[in-house]
């Protein structure tokens, strides 16, 4: 009876206990319903009581119902102002669904002095998420006056966070905080999330600060700029990484840093299980757990301060012992320095531009570099001898693109350096041979990236991102042949623009005139082309132009037909004038195809050439006069 009487006191306790909740009964079908911030205050009450009979929400599904503008200052951490012990063990593992909602958060400053005290009032929001926990769909807002008051938003997770979105005020960061993006540790999943939280100074975490083993941080995106003066470092995605980076971008730009900078992930690592054999008595080595970073993209501009004392600007990853680094994409402008201090050496030697290496034993494959960059693609640093047991294959670069590749790869050991030759392990190409779906760029690269027509490989997972495609659309710059070829410090030609994915280009001097596909040099001097995408992002490309051809009176286009287009085998050209003279010129500027006509039209058969795209130029009579037009071959 006495049994009978304190179930009856739980289940009325359970009942009433969501007395204020918009409804639900719990369930995935009828979830507990948040409305308003009491509801909410509910919710973490609820939470961090120890003597709930709610526990952990194990099985139970709250959905927010609208968005609450009325600012949150209730953490949800666990045994809040009840136990002053660190709470780490006690975790959420019910369904928090956001809707897409806004939950605006204020946290107060703790103004901890004792370890009691902060652990009372951490910098966190919301404490672990357990193993069967979900949180997704909420956008986090609100200010956030220093780390102090939240580093991130969740402690720890074990679970799921998927789909939430960091839009914070952090504008009044100091130099000695932190903002370490969703969660400080991670060893669950963090999925499609997306970070614009920018802070004007500190150190920058866009996703995770660690992704622990088995952690997997997917489909992310950082699109916050990280304008940064100070001597700390910043990463577009996540710090340290244990475990797996998949299908990450990072858009932010993050210029004038004084300290280690990455775009996707700034320490990548691995990580040894070992175990005592009795028996023989030795330590035995289980399993090696390797970090992984592929298929990621870095758009954003990358780049140390003048001055800085020590830094690396890394595109992709900043320092990889023991890790893989595959499939993946740089399209930002990229320069800095290393100081190799954190192996013992003093002095700053390169500017790597993709990636830097500390020690010996990893493997970085099928990565293409197309960004504006200055310095070789990698710096690996072995801490105490010279050490071949690395993988570095099938590392490509646009050499019509890339500023300055001259250190290709510099390895110190004992202090003693190592120039490599930079085709020897790093392949330059024409932006041609870099764009669209042919056999040999499919064998250069692989099969984990998406190629198509009018446009840069892209690594699978972005091909239908409209950054992703709108980054990976190239301009062609004049080459006759591999060894010459026009670049973005020397040029001299009249060039094309891809219009690929809706592609649009502006110029900034005015000192080229852009017209469809058609770009045509006007003044000697600099030149900025620019396309974007929304507000989100901008691809800009820097050109010198050192000379300006003479070109004669152009024919009204409207007076010439080329037909059919896209074409088989034969092209018709139509002119209301006499033509005297007709070439088939590929996108490098060279001349494939030269006919004479001396007729008002003419007949070309192209069925020898390879698919792809194609100009015909037109001269008029006694070459007095040129129109160009633009066809693909089938």
């Amino acid at each position: 009876m006495k049994n009978l009487i304190l179930t009856a006191i739980c289940i009325f306790t359970y009942i009433c206990s969501f007395a204020q909740f918009g409804g639900g009964t719990g369930t995935e079908s009828d979830p507990y319903r948040i409305y308003t911030i009491e509801h909410w205050n509910e919710f973490a009450t609820e939470y961090n009581d120890s003597l709930s009979i709610y526990g952990d929400f194990s099985g139970i599904h709250l959905r927010l119902m609208d968005d609450i503008t009325d600012t949150i200052t209730t953490r949800v951490v666990g045994y809040l102002g009840i136990d002053d012990a660190w709470p780490s063990y006690k975790s959420f593992n019910g369904y928090m669904h956001g809707g897409g909602h806004l939950l605006t958060l204020s946290m107060p400053v703790s103004g901890a002095t004792t370890e009691n005290e902060h652990h009372r009032n951490p910098p966190y929001f919301w404490w672990n998420i357990g193993e069967n926990g979900i949180v997704d769909s909420i956008n986090f807002v609100g200010k956030i006056l220093s780390s102090q008051n939240m580093t991130s938003i969740f402690t720890s997770n074990k679970g799921r966070i998927s789909g939430c979105v960091s839009d914070f005020d952090c504008s009044t960061f100091r130099p000695e905080d932190w903002y370490e993006g969703f969660v400080a540790d991670n060893s669950g999943t963090v999925e499609c999330c997306s970070n614009y939280t920018e802070i004007p100074m500190g150190s920058f975490m866009g996703i995770c600060m660690n992704n622990n083993y088995p952690g997997v941080v997917s489909h992310c995106v950082n699109y916050a700029n990280m304008p940064n003066k100070e001597e700390s470092m910043s990463s577009g995605i996540v710090m340290e990484n244990w475990s797996v980076v998949e299908y990450c971008m990072n858009v932010g730009n993050m210029p004038y840093m004084q300290y280690e900078v990455a775009g996707i992930v700034l320490q990548s690592y691995h990580e040894v299980y070992q175990s005592y054999d009795y028996e023989n008595h030795v330590m035995v080595v289980d399993s090696i757990v390797r970090g992984v970073v592929q298929n990621c993209i870095n758009v954003g501009d990358l780049y140390m301060a003048n001055g800085a004392a020590c830094g690396t600007a890394a595109i992709v990853v900043g320092e990889i012992d023991g890790s893989i680094v595959r499939n993946c994409l740089n399209v930002g402008k990229t320069a800095g320095s290393f100081d190799t201090h954190m192996v013992g050496y003093e002095d700053s030697l390169v500017n790597p531009a993709m990636f830097h290496v500390a020690e010996r034993d990893f493997t970085i494959e099928n990565c293409l570099n197309v960004g504006n960059t200055i310095g070789g693609m990698l710096n690996k640093v072995a801490a105490v001898t010279p050490d071949e047991s690395y993988v570095y294959d099938n590392i490509y670069y646009d050499k019509q693109m890339c500023r300055s590749l001259d250190k290709t790869l510099f390895e110190i050991s004992n202090g003693v350096g190592y120039d490599y030759a930079i085709d020897s392990i790093e392949h330059g190409r024409l932006t041609s041979q870099l764009v669209g779906d042919t056999p040999e760029l499919r064998a250069m690269l692989g099969d984990g990236w998406s190629y198509a027509e009018g446009r840069y490989p892209i690594p699978l997972g972005f091909e239908n991102d409209s950054i992703a495609l709108r980054a990976a659309t190239p301009i062609f710059l004049h080459a006759e042949s591999d060894d010459d070829y026009e670049h973005i410090d020397s040029v001299a030609s009249n060039f094309t623009v891809s219009t690929a994915n809706g592609t649009s280009w502006t110029t900034v001097a005015h000192n080229v005139e852009i017209s469809g596909e058609n770009a045509t040099l006007r003044y000697v001097g600099g030149e900025t082309l620019k396309t974007r995408y929304s507000n989100l992002y901008e691809k800009q490309i820097r050109l010198n132009i050192v000379n300006v051809p003479v070109f004669a009176e152009t024919i009204d286009l409207q007076d010439i037909d080329v037909y059919p287009n896209p074409v088989g085998n034969t092209l018709n050209i139509t002119s209301s004038e006499t033509i005297s003279e007709i070439e088939i010129v590929n996108v490098m500027g060279q001349v494939v195809k030269r006919i004479e006509v001396n007729a008002d039209n003419a007949v070309c058969n192209v069925e020898d050439l390879t698919s792809g795209v194609y100009f015909v130029r037109i001269y008029g009579t006694e070459m007095a006069s040129i129109c160009q037009r633009k066809f693909i071959k089938e």
